[in-house]
């Protein structure tokens, strides 16, 4: 109907079709088993993410997660979800901006200098991997005991497969980033 309102009036709009009954579905049956467990986050309570989440307003373009991932100085590099040009607000997203940074650092690094990353996120994770890889001796300082920032797997004997407390979704086309970040986990 809403589709047929949109149209030009000439032809003329043909009328809708009645819906057809629906299936009866059975009623069930029985007592609704109940859970054997159950596990509820709260990201607001978290003193590390504080509930953060990064969203694309409407109409926001490139030129503010570019202007988000700029460097400083060519001494103090921005990565993260929401400076992801191509993913923003993703895991592959965070992944590849921390691939972007390592890549802006080695350009500009010197043999033997130090290097600090800050957050072992998804994006600290993947810069520190990569510049380890290339010979830089690197620092992450990290806030909690785990590396993997909102990727936070719980580890419970309860669960057979262990349930996530963060960012957990990946695209068909993120299986790279996937098998990197479970060795996070």
């Amino acid at each position: 109907m809403l589709l047929a309102s949109c149209t030009p009036d000439s032809p003329p709009v043909p009328d809708p079709t009645k819906t057809r009954q629906p299936t009866v579905t059975p009623t069930p049956v029985g007592e609704v088993p109940a859970p054997k467990s159950f596990f509820r986050t709260s990201w607001a309570e978290d003193p590390f993410a504080r509930g953060a989440l990064s969203i694309t307003p409407a109409g926001s373009t490139s030129t503010e997660r570019q202007a988000l991932a700029a460097a400083l100085m060519e001494r103090v590099f921005f990565a993260g979800e929401a400076t992801s040009v191509e993913r923003p607000g993703t895991i592959a997203g965070a992944v590849r901006s921390g691939e972007r940074v390592a890549g802006e650092i080695a350009d500009v690094a010197e043999d033997g200098e130090r290097i600090a990353i800050v957050g072992a996120g998804a994006a600290g994770a993947s810069a520190a991997a990569r510049l380890i890889d290339a010979g830089f001796d690197v620092t992450v300082i990290e806030a909690r005991d785990y590396a993997g920032g909102r990727l936070a797997t719980q580890r419970d004997d309860d669960w057979p497969v262990p349930p996530q407390r963060g960012a957990w979704l990946l695209g068909a086309d993120d299986t790279e980033v996937a098998s990197r970040m479970a060795l996070l986990g």
